[in-house]
């Protein structure tokens, strides 16, 4: 979901990443929810974290973005393209979310108990362990930001591997690596 950041701009951030690891041209980028879906939107709260750039003003090691997202799935939703893609291949996707949940409650709400049956696992990078947070004391961005789409991924999947704040805070990025000498 792009409320950390511009819908667009987290898309071509998606393609740049591809482009960076010399990843296949075919892999599909394609935008998903761009706001909450049962609580008010308050804009781009993730441009505070994520810097502008939403990679945290990381330097583009590349000066022009040779892909954009695919043309071919601009009619399709993220929830539908997941749901197709899943049903497609029952029991071999693993759904990998590091924002908010809106777009895997949406392919719940589309391909209902057989979808839900069909993912292998969900991996959340979000929540904390411990009351350690970034948008309050004790909450995490990524769910709090849509806490009625949280509540629903883990009521319906009972196959989920959480990555909270407490572990990937401890992957800082210097200002070596952000390019900020």
């Amino acid at each position: 979901m792009g409320n950390h950041n511009d819908i667009d701009l987290l898309a071509n951030n998606a393609c740049l990443l591809l482009q960076m690891c010399n990843m296949s041209s075919d892999i599909p980028v394609i935008k998903g929810a761009n706001k909450p879906l049962a609580c008010a939107y308050h804009g781009h709260s993730g441009i505070k974290v994520h810097a502008q750039n939403g990679i945290g003003n990381v330097k583009y090691p590349v000066k022009n973005l040779n892909r954009n997202p695919i043309e071919q799935y601009k009619s399709m939703s993220a929830a539908q393209f997941i749901v197709q893609h899943v049903l497609a291949n029952p029991g071999e996707i693993t759904l990998r979310a590091i924002g908010p949940l809106a777009n895997i409650v949406l392919a719940v709400s589309i391909g209902g108990g057989k979808f839900i049956k069909s993912v292998r696992r969900v991996v959340i990078m979000g929540d904390s362990v411990g009351g350690f947070g970034n948008k309050t004391v004790a909450t995490e961005v990524n769910l709090a930001n849509d806490p009625h789409a949280g509540r629903i991924v883990f009521h319906a999947f009972n196959n989920i591997t959480m990555v909270g704040l407490n572990c990937t805070r401890q992957l800082p990025l210097s200002k070596e690596i952000r390019g900020e000498n």
